[in-house]
C-alpha cells in the first residue's frame, strides 16, 4: 500500500502527535509514505516512522504543469478570456482559493487599483463554491458589480465569481497577476504551483504554513512574493500589472523554478 503525493498540515501534525497510539498503526500499514516535501517526509519520520518508510519524491502538481508547458498564446488566451465574459486586451488579476475575511479586503484593492487602471478585470474564485452568492453580494458593498460563474455564463462584466469546481487552475494562464488564497487569513494557504506552471506572477499572505517550503523557494527564485497586510497587497499588485519587465521576468523565474522540480511521477514509477 503505497501513500502518493502525501502531505501534513501543521495542524494535522499535532493531532498526530497527541494522538499517536490510534494514527501510528494507520501509517504503519503502508509500504511506503511518499511525501511532498523534505519538511513532510521529516514530519512522519517525527511520529516514529522507519525512514525506509518514507520517501520525499516532490509535488505531482509540479508534473501536470506539462499542460503549460508552452509559451502562453495570446489569442487563445483572449478566447479563453472573451469565453469567461471578459473583454480581451485590459489586464486581468486573478484571486484564487479565497476564504472568508480576505474577500473584503481583496475588493478594497480591487477598487483603489481601479482608479489607476480602470479597466482592470477581477476574476475571483472562493475555495468554498457555496460562498458565491454571499460574495457578490459583498462586491456590491464597494460599489462592484458582479456575476456568478454558476448562474449565468453568457454575461459579461470586470468582476467574476468562480463559483464552480475545477475551472481556476486553466484559468491562470489568462491573468496578468495572481494572488493565492488562504494566506491573508490564518488558513494555512494553497498551492502555489498551478499559477507559476502557467508562468503567472505569483503573490501571497504571510500565512502559508501548510505550503511554506515550497512558498519560500518560489518567493527565494523570483517567481512570487509575499505581503504582510492589505497596503503592501495594493502596491505590489500594482507593480506587477505596470511594470512589465518585472511581470515578465516573475512569470519566467516562476516557471523555471515548476520546471526545475518536474520529474516527480518518473521518481515515483521507480
Amino acid at each position: 500500500t503505497l501513500l502518493v503525493n502525501g502531505r501534513i498540515s501543521a495542524t494535522s501534525f499535532q493531532w498526530y502527535r497527541r494522538c499517536t497510539t490510534l494514527f501510528r498503526p494507520m501509517f504503519d500499514s503502508f509500504t511506503l509514505l511518499s511525501m511532498q516535501t523534505a519538511a513532510d517526509a521529516a514530519k512522519m519520520r517525527d511520529l516514529g516512522l522507519h525512514a525506509y518508510r518514507v520517501a520525499n519524491l516532490g509535488n505531482l502538481k509540479f508534473d501536470t504543469s506539462h499542460l503549460h508547458a508552452h509559451q502562453p498564446d495570446q489569442s487563445a488566451i483572449a478566447v479563453t478570456r472573451e469565453r469567461y465574459g471578459f473583454a480581451a486586451a485590459p489586464p486581468l488579476w486573478i484571486c484564487g482559493s479565497t476564504h472568508a475575511g480576505e474577500e473584503a479586503v481583496i475588493f478594497e484593492v480591487y477598487s483603489a487599483l481601479r482608479t489607476r487602471m480602470p479597466e482592470l478585470q477581477l476574476l475571483l474564485a472562493p475555495r468554498n463554491i457555496e460562498r458565491g452568492q454571499e460574495i457578490v453580494a459583498l462586491a456590491d458593498q464597494f460599489g462592484l458589480p458582479g456575476r456568478r460563474w454558476s448562474c449565468g455564463q453568457t454575461d459579461q462584466g470586470p468582476l467574476l465569481v468562480l463559483d464552480t469546481i475545477g475551472e481556476l487552475a486553466a484559468c491562470y494562464a489568462m491573468a496578468d497577476a495572481v494572488f493565492i488564497g488562504g494566506s491573508l487569513v490564518a488558513e494555512g494557504g494553497h498551492n502555489p504551483i498551478e499559477p507559476a506552471a502557467a508562468r503567472v506572477p505569483v503573490v501571497f499572505g504571510p500565512h502559508m504554513e501548510d505550503f511554506s517550503e515550497i512558498a519560500a523557494a518560489l518567493v527565494q527564485s523570483g517567481g512570487a512574493c509575499q505581503v504582510a497586510s492589505k497596503e503592501t497587497l495594493l502596491e505590489k499588485v500594482q507593480q506587477i500589472l505596470t511594470d512589465t519587465t518585472l511581470r515578465q521576468s516573475m512569470a519566467k523565474a516562476g516557471w523555471q523554478y515548476v520546471e526545475n522540480n518536474q520529474g516527480v511521477v518518473r521518481r515515483h514509477l521507480q
